[in-house]
């Protein structure tokens, strides 16, 4: 296959009224040709010269910097094209306009974590949120990583790098994905030869999952709190707020959301109906069976307003439950996920199985509902509930 590379000035042989033309790329593949704009400056006919490494004349005050641009965009186009060939890939136009086209480095790995941001359109702002913080990570790892440096030597001292910050295990292997899969992207674009992650072990140390929840003592603690300071009585609000969350499963970015329509009443009762904010994945929550939340939910829901519940920002959220709960004497730490896990160690303490739970919380991956289960100090005690004790003397 035949591919080749030539500047081409004012291809169309036309007149301006400013005397300027554009300087092409006229790209060959096999006698069939295509134009690409390597958008340099526009030029007067009389610098113009057409010589191979000399195009622009030594007349124009900047002749270097445009006979060096052309030389510098044609030899990227050639080793891609030399790339091609040794992978015994096709070459077709797309392929090198999309190449042509992609900005920054083509040799950089971090200016490709640029490129496949800018792309890519995300399921979720929580996805990109990950990626993006990937993307930190990795520029303060290396800011200036090669494809050719992509392998299992950097892939490890990687990991390392993330195990020194403090990160545990499971939060390493997480931010891991988004390395996987850019890396991996960057493979079929013919950027690599070979996969840097095949056959690569990382042997995270996976840390056993702890996660705080209130019993029901601690949630009627905080329900039957007063505020009567004036300044505190805006904690009120978040209060009921993370009380919701823990009759429901819902994080706050669910709960801002929420409007009358997600509300269906039902043979049974009430129905708290919708999708999570974070994968989009249907969930179902009987209120009826939890009338504190029926009754925050007839406390706030507005008639000229869409949402059910006042919004508050995440920040301040968070900042109001650690006043929060040292008033309500409870000495865990209370954060938005709290209220999460309390909702599923509540749903398991009442025997719910896990199906219906996984349906109530949204979970899309049967495994996270069986890490409550697995951790759930109440499961374990209604599952032994129908053995009976080893009662060494009650024989003797």
């Amino acid at each position: 296959m035949g591919v080749s590379f030539k500047p081409v000035f004012n291809r169309n042989n036309t007149k301006t009224k400013k005397g300027v033309y554009t300087i092409l790329l006229r790209v060959t593949i096999d006698r069939e040709i295509r134009f690409f704009n390597p958008k340099l400056p526009k030029l007067e006919s009389k610098y113009w010269q057409g010589r191979e490494n000399k195009w622009v004349k030594d007349s124009h005050p900047q002749n270097h910097l445009f006979n060096k641009a052309l030389m510098d965009r044609m030899s990227e186009l050639q080793e891609y094209v030399n790339k091609l060939h040794f992978l015994d890939r096709p070459i077709t136009f797309r392929q090198l306009s999309e190449f042509f086209e992609r900005k920054g480095d083509k040799e950089s790995f971090n200016d490709y974590i640029d490129h496949y941001l800018k792309i890519t359109k995300f399921k979720s702002p929580n996805t990109r949120k990950k990626y993006n913080t990937f993307k930190r990570h990795i520029s303060e790892f290396n800011p200036k990583i090669k494809f050719k440096e992509l392998g299992e030597g950097l892939i490890l001292e990687y990991r390392d790098f993330l195990l020194s910050k403090g990160l545990v295990g499971s939060t390493v292997t997480k931010y891991f994905d988004p390395f996987k899969k850019i890396a991996r992207h960057a493979l079929k674009n013919d950027y690599l030869i070979r996969d840097p992650f095949f056959e690569v072990r990382l042997e995270v140390p996976i840390s056993v999952v702890k996660r705080t929840a209130l019993t029901i003592a601690e949630i009627e603690a905080l329900v039957k709190l007063k505020f009567k300071k004036k300044e505190e009585q805006y904690l009120e609000l978040h209060r009921d707020l993370f009380v919701f969350q823990c009759l429901t499963g819902l994080y706050y970015s669910d709960v801002r959301g929420l409007t009358a329509e997600n509300f269906i009443n039902s043979e049974a009762g009430l129905l708290l109906v919708s999708e999570r904010f974070k994968n989009g994945y249907r969930y179902i929550v009987p209120l009826y069976k939890f009338p504190e939340a029926v009754r925050l939910l007839n406390k706030y829901k507005a008639e000229n307003s869409p949402l059910v519940f006042p919004t508050v920002v995440d920040q301040a959220f968070n900042r109001a439950l650690k006043i929060i709960g040292p008033m309500a004497k409870i000495e865990k730490v209370l954060y938005n996920k709290v209220g999460r896990h309390t909702f599923c160690e509540l749903l398991i303490s009442k025997g719910y199985p896990r199906e219906y739970v996984a349906k109530m919380a949204g979970h899309q991956n049967s495994k996270t509902t069986k890490t409550y289960f697995d951790i759930s100090t109440s499961h374990f005690i209604n599952e032994l509930s129908g053995f009976g004790a080893v009662d060494l003397f009650k024989s003797i």
